[in-house]
């Protein structure tokens, strides 16, 4: 069990404010079992921050973070209604070992073991030259841009998915990777994972629609958490 990291009031009051704005406990539990604690990341980025900079750069920071969540709930969601028993943060083991995690597993029809890996990413390249400029047109002046950091970022998501899909694959079970509609994998990735033996499967929910959608959302928890006077005067109008 997480250990509390502030009174029972205020914990509620972050909680409160997040399932009304759409964070729902769904999403609260996922994130729990990727190890992401919800409650703490809005009291310590949002609730305890003074500086308007540090404020806007830290929506964006959560953005981010809760992109990925969403993403492996939209795609629990996805094989739920399939009718599969879906398990999140799925334990991977060799030779009585942990080796790694898979964001899901389920048994398919026929009795077989499926993994799936979600990246819930805008772009995921191998090579730096691959990088696909329309990608900032989406920040449009909302987000922080810098580009040349966005690239190794998505260079580093192509890099880590390519091991961890290689730790599944080394099971013998069949894997699967999902991403989203309007998510641009370069070739070098798509042929690594194609001659591992992994599927690409896309899902129809469009990821900077989706990404939009989170901002907004966290941006009213934010109104909502810094406009509370009870709570201005107990954290000394942070």
């Amino acid at each position: 069990m997480t250990r509390r990291f502030t009174d029972k009031d205020t914990y509620d009051f972050i909680i409160n404010t997040l399932n009304k704005h759409g964070i729902n406990e769904d999403i609260i539990s996922i994130a729990s079992r990727m190890d992401i604690d919800l409650a703490r990341i809005f009291y310590e980025k949002i609730l305890c921050v003074k500086q308007t900079a540090t404020l806007s750069n830290n929506i964006d920071v959560i953005t981010k973070t809760l992109l990925g969540i969403y993403g492996n709930y939209i795609a629990t969601c996805y094989y739920k209604n399939l009718g599969y028993d879906v398990k999140n943060e799925y334990g991977v083991y060799q030779n009585g070992t942990l080796i790694t995690r898979a964001d899901i597993a389920f048994f398919n029809h026929d009795g077989e073991l499926n993994f799936c890996e979600v990246k819930a990413a805008s772009q995921i390249i191998d090579n730096i030259r691959n990088y696909n400029s329309k990608d900032e047109e989406k920040y449009n002046g909302k987000y922080y841009y810098d580009m040349d950091k966005d690239i190794l970022k998505y260079k580093e998501i192509g890099s880590k998915l390519i091991k961890q899909v290689s730790k599944l694959i080394k099971t013998g079970k069949n894997v699967t990777v999902v991403i989203f509609d309007g998510c641009f994998m370069d070739d070098i990735i798509k042929d690594k994972l194609n001659k591992m033996g992994a599927n690409i499967f896309k899902l129809a929910v469009n990821i900077n629609d989706l990404e939009d959608q989170i901002y907004d959302m966290v941006f009213k928890v934010t109104e909502g958490l810094k406009s509370d006077d009870t709570f201005k005067n107990i954290l000394g109008d942070k």
